[in-house]
């Protein structure tokens, strides 16, 4: 009977080491995925950061475009002609614009 309790006692202590070294692996693993996960949620927050700056200049750009449509369009129904870009002329996005015929 104490040999059937020695053995049995050694099998639990056997079964506690096992359950150590995996408790003990789970923990690594969690640790690890932890940290994995906080740098893709840095990246992706730095990223986000870019999208809505570069959204923020497509906004600006747009804006600027249309103002600049705007201004051509009152500048011809005024008496403006079109005319041909020149290497001379500093433009902002078109190769075309509008100016006026008199200057």
């Amino acid at each position: 009977m104490l040999q059937i309790r020695l053995k049995q006692f050694g099998q639990v202590q056997e079964l506690a080491s096992m359950l150590q070294e995996s408790h003990k692996s789970l923990v690594n693993t969690n640790d690890h995925l932890l940290k994995e996960m906080e740098d893709t949620k840095r990246r992706h927050h730095n990223e986000t950061q870019q999208m809505n700056w570069s959204y923020e200049q497509l906004k600006k750009s747009i804006n600027l475009s249309r103002e600049n449509a705007s201004l051509v369009r009152e500048g011809f129904s005024r008496g403006q002609a079109r005319q041909d870009y020149n290497s001379t002329d500093k433009l902002s996005g078109s190769a075309l614009f509008y100016r006026d015929t008199e200057s």
